[in-house]
């Protein structure tokens, strides 16, 4: 598991700014997967992660998050450690 597998990730699933119609953002994510991939080395479980997602959309309240796709990037990212084990 690696920043750059989680950015993925938060960039086609999670996408709480709505830019993942365009590839050349495909970066936007890098700072939060740096902060998600040290909870997931220390085997951090699915409400850590979220509650990780959750802050950082709390930084932005003015904006509408949903719901459903930050748990939904949640799993994608357990999958994926549980994949590396």
């Amino acid at each position: 598991m690696t920043a750059g597998s989680i950015s993925r990730i938060l960039f086609e699933v999670w996408d709480p700014f709505d830019v993942n119609t365009n590839e050349s953002l495909a970066d936007e994510y890098d700072d939060y997967a740096k902060l998600i991939l040290p909870l997931m080395e220390n085997g951090a479980d699915e409400r850590a992660v979220e509650l990780a997602l959750k802050e950082v959309e709390d930084e932005f309240e003015e904006l509408r998050f949903d719901p459903t796709r930050r748990r939904e990037a949640v799993f994608a990212i357990l999958k994926l450690r549980a994949r590396r084990l």
